[in-house]
C-alpha cells in the first residue's frame, strides 16, 4: 500500500492500490485515485466519501455499512462477477452526491429502514434486492439500469419506492412499489435499442387526476386503489406490458371479476379519457400490447359489449392450403370495416398490422409481407367500431400458428 500523501495545500489525498485480500477501515475519505483490485475485499463501517475530483475504481468486492457520498467518479475497469458493491446495514443508508456512479454489480441488504437515494446510480450488469426499500421518491436520485442489466427477483422486502429507469430493448421487470406494497411491472423485448423506459407505481386512486367518469361505456370499473406510470423518453417501441393482481393492493372488484372481463386501461392524454388496451389473464398476471405510454391500471370491461355484433375469433391457424384454418378467421368482422388488427410474437415485437381486416382478401395467413413466420404462440389485439352503438370494442388473446 502506498502512503497517504498531501498536496501543497496540506489537504489529504489518498492514493491507494489494494493488492491484498482483506482490509477494513473505520472511515474512508478520498480526494485522489483509489483503486480496488479485483482480488480485494474492502469494507467500511463508516461513511465512504469521494470528494470532487476523486476517482474510485473498484474491481473487487466493496462492503459499505454506512453512507456513500460521491461527488467525484466511482466506476470499474473490469467487468466480472467479482466486481460488486454491497450496501449492508440496519440503519438508513444515504446514497448521495453529485458525482458519477457506475456500478457493474450491486447488492442491497438493509434489515432496517433501507436506503435514501438522492444521487443517480447506473447499474450495468446485475442488481440484487435482498432486503431494504430503496427510496428515491422526491429525493432527486434515479436508479438506472443499462442495456444489459437485470435484477434478481425482488420482493416486498426490497424494491424501489420511486422511479426506475431502464435503457435498451431487453425484457425487464421493474422492481417498484409504494407505501409497503411491492407491485412490479414487466415489459417485453422491443425492436429499438435506443429506448429509455421510466416506470413508477402509485398506491393511490387515479380518479383524482384522471377522472374515471371519462371513458367509453365498455369500461365498467377502473381500479380505485393503484396505478402505474410507464413512459418511453427516447426511442420508438411496441411492447407487451404485464401488470398483476394483488390481494392486498388491488380492489375487491378486480379480484372478484371474471377473468374474461379484466383488461388493462390507459389514460389517453390526447382525448382525455381512459381507453381499453385489452389483455389476456394468466394466473395473477394480465398482459396486453401497447404502443403508447403514460398512466395504466386494471379495469373491468362490460362483458355484454365485448365482441358485440356477433364477431367470433377463431385463434388457430394452419396455413397448409387444405381449406381448413388457412388464415386467421374473425367471423363477422367484415361488417365493421373500421377495425385494426395487430399481431405480436412472444417477445412483443409486431409481426403484422392492418386496417380493415376482413374474411376474404385482407387476412393474416401466417406471414409478414414476404416472410413466413415460424410455428408458435402469438398475441393478437383487435379493435373495431361497433357502428350500431358507437362503441369501440377491444379484444386481445393468444393466436396459435401451426403449419
Amino acid at each position: 500500500m502506498e502512503n497517504i500523501i498531501k498536496d501543497k495545500t496540506g489537504i489529504l489525498k489518498l492514493i491507494i492500490i489494494l493488492l491484498i485480500t482483506n482490509l477494513s477501515f473505520s472511515q474512508i475519505s478520498n480526494e485522489g485515485d483509489f483503486i480496488i483490485d479485483k482480488n480485494t475485499v474492502l469494507s467500511s463501517d463508516e461513511d465512504l466519501s469521494n470528494d470532487a475530483g476523486g476517482v474510485i475504481i473498484s474491481d473487487g468486492n466493496l462492503y459499505l455499512y454506512n453512507h456513500f457520498i460521491n461527488n467525484g467518479k466511482f466506476s470499474y475497469s473490469i467487468a466480472n462477477n467479482q466486481t460488486q458493491i454491497r450496501f449492508v446495514g440496519s440503519d438508513t443508508q444515504n446514497i448521495s452526491g453529485i458525482g458519477i456512479n457506475e456500478f457493474y454489480n450491486i447488492l442491497f441488504d438493509n434489515s432496517g429502514y433501507g436506503f435514501d437515494l438522492s444521487s443517480d446510480i447506473n447499474i450495468d450488469n446485475s442488481a440484487v434486492f435482498t432486503q431494504g426499500i430503496l427510496n428515491n421518491h422526491s429525493l432527486g436520485g434515479n436508479i438506472i439500469f443499462g442495456i444489459n442489466a437485470n435484477i434478481s427477483p425482488s420482493s416486498y422486502r426490497s424494491y424501489t419506492n420511486g422511479i426506475v429507469i431502464k435503457k435498451g430493448n431487453s425484457e425487464f421487470e421493474f422492481p417498484i412499489g409504494d407505501k409497503d406494497y411491492y407491485r412490479p411491472i414487466k415489459i417485453s423485448t422491443s425492436n429499438d435499442v435506443m429506448n429509455v423506459f421510466t416506470a413508477k407505481y402509485h398506491f393511490e386512486n387515479s380518479n383524482t387526476q384522471y377522472p374515471h367518469s371519462s371513458t367509453s361505456n365498455i369500461i365498467e370499473f377502473i381500479s380505485d386503489t393503484e396505478y402505474w406510470t410507464i413512459n418511453n423518453t427516447l426511442g420508438d417501441a411496441n411492447i407487451m406490458l404485464t401488470l398483476s393482481l394483488d390481494n392486498d393492493s388491488s380492489p375487491r372488484q378486480i379480484l372478484d371479476a371474471d377473468s374474461e372481463t379484466l383488461c388493462i386501461v390507459r389514460w389517453d392524454s390526447d382525448s382525455n379519457m381512459w381507453v381499453d388496451q385489452g389483455g389476456v389473464v394468466s394466473g395473477d398476471y394480465i398482459t396486453a400490447p401497447i404502443d403508447k405510454f403514460g398512466v395504466f391500471t386494471l379495469a373491468i370491461s362490460n362483458k355484454e359489449n365485448m365482441l358485440t355484433g356477433g364477431v367470433v375469433v377463431y385463434n388457430t391457424i394452419s396455413p397448409n392450403n387444405d381449406g381448413m384454418n388457412d388464415f386467421f378467421f374473425i367471423d363477422g368482422i367484415a361488417k365493421y370495416p373500421e377495425n385494426t388488427l395487430k399481431i405480436f410474437n412472444r417477445w412483443g415485437a409486431s409481426v403484422y398490422e392492418t386496417n380493415g381486416y376482413n374474411e376474404t382478401d385482407n387476412v393474416f395467413r401466417g406471414s409478414n409481407k414476404s416472410n413466413i413466420l415460424p410455428n408458435g404462440t402469438y398475441f393478437y389485439s383487435l379493435t373495431y367500431n361497433h357502428t350500431e352503438s358507437s362503441v369501440i370494442i377491444s379484444k386481445s388473446g393468444y393466436l396459435y400458428l401451426n403449419k
